[in-house]
């Protein structure tokens, strides 16, 4: 369940913002290959990513109800409520910021609007291996 987990899963997901962010500051530039394997080494992400890959902007409520249609193996028709508002509060507080440090997607507050900011050749083919995985 989401929001179930304050323990482990916070301190973990805050160790991996401060490597990325160590990363970034010691003027490594673009992101390396571990830290796009550490971003899509979570299936949500990998959710979104796979949604933004198409190259088009989204709302954080469209990419939720994508997100959740995918985790759920479901038409994006068929998601309830609850299922998007749990997935979009995950996207916002954790997903967003770890893709927005890595430099993967580029977050608008105002309008609530992602696009894929990094070239995607660097990551389509990562993406493209992990879809096919999971299939």
């Amino acid at each position: 369940m989401v929001g179930t987990d304050s323990g482990g899963s916070d301190r973990g997901e805050r160790a991996e913002s401060e490597r990325v962010a160590a990363s970034s500051a010691s003027g490594a530039g673009d992101p390396d290959l571990d830290e796009f394997l550490r971003v899509v080494s979570d299936r949500r992400r990998r959710c979104a990513l796979y949604s933004l890959a198409s190259g088009d902007p989204q709302t954080v409520d469209a990419l939720a109800t994508h997100v959740a249609a995918r985790l759920e193996r479901t038409s994006p028709d068929a998601v309830s409520e609850s299922q998007r508002d749990a997935v979009r509060v995950m996207l916002v507080h954790a997903d967003i910021p770890r893709l927005e440090e890595t430099g993967v997607v580029s977050y608008d507050r105002r309008t609530e609007t992602l696009r894929l900011d990094y070239p995607p050749a660097r990551i389509e083919t990562l993406l493209e291996t992990c879809d096919g995985l999971e299939e």
